[in-house]
């Protein structure tokens, strides 16, 4: 889940998080060892935050 909202002209908060839902990978038999799912499309780490302030001097965003 992303979003973003325009503060003003020139000041922008944005956040992220990721597995939303804090759900555990299903394993996947195909793997013969720990810890039996793809890690290059899921990580053990569960849900995470991410926030971001951005200001633009001069101009607008």
């Amino acid at each position: 889940m992303t979003g973003q909202y325009d503060l003003t002209d020139h000041l922008r908060l944005s956040g992220t998080i990721d597995n939303l839902f804090d759900k555990k990978p299903l394993k996947d038999p195909s793997y013969a060892s720990y810890p039996y799912y793809d890690i290059s499309w899921f990580d053990g780490v569960g849900r995470s935050y991410y926030l971001q302030l951005t200001y633009k001097f001069g101009g607008k965003l």
